[in-house]
């Protein structure tokens, strides 16, 4: 399923300019950072192609859940307000682990290395957009990473394909690449 917000192509531009000016914004402390990852999980879906068996029926909402720590709070809460994906509205889900039926398009996954691990082990082969700041250990599709006062993205192409998930060549190209070579 192509979201219509890729179809069109000055929507993009603008998505991409603001994806662009939050991986370059400069913070002082980890409040302000964490609001740019925070805006940046109602951000990223503009930027994934899903397919069709990633929801169950086409008035489904499309889900955020935050699995396992919850470092965001109220901040999911106004960073989601007047979003949605597609015709989708977002639904922000927390869970305490991944389960089979959780339904999940999007899973920021955070806690301890081992229990990231097996997060991720476990959503591996369904559509969902694992997303982390895992500096060690276990990494998301989307890894946040933290250089120099600023929020880059890692993306791992190969794990978007393995979760049936295409990532656009806009986010691509402004992802930092995944092996620690962030400039």
């Amino acid at each position: 399923m192509r979201s219509p917000d890729c179809r069109n192509g000055f929507k993009l531009r603008a998505l991409a300019g603001v994806l662009a000016s939050l991986t370059n914004v400069a913070f002082a402390g980890p409040a302000p950072e964490r609001t740019a990852m925070a805006a940046f999980l109602f951000t990223l879906p503009a930027f994934i192609e899903w397919p069709e068996s990633a929801f169950a029926s086409p008035s489904d909402p499309f889900r955020v859940c935050i699995v396992g720590e919850d470092p965001f709070g109220a901040l999911l809460e106004g960073a989601r307000e007047a979003q949605a994906v597609g015709k989708r509205v977002i639904v922000v889900q927390r869970e305490k682990t991944v389960a089979p039926d959780d339904r999940c398009q999007l899973m920021y996954i955070s806690g301890e290395p081992a229990f990231v691990a097996q997060s991720l082990a476990a959503a591996s082969g369904r559509p969902v957009l694992t997303v982390t700041d895992a500096q060690t250990g276990g990494k998301g599709i989307v890894n946040f990473v933290a250089v120099q006062n600023h929020v880059r993205l890692q993306i791992d192409q190969q794990a978007a394909l393995r979760n049936h998930l295409n990532v656009s060549s806009k986010l691509l190209d402004l992802a930092a690449a995944p092996e620690g070579d962030v400039p």
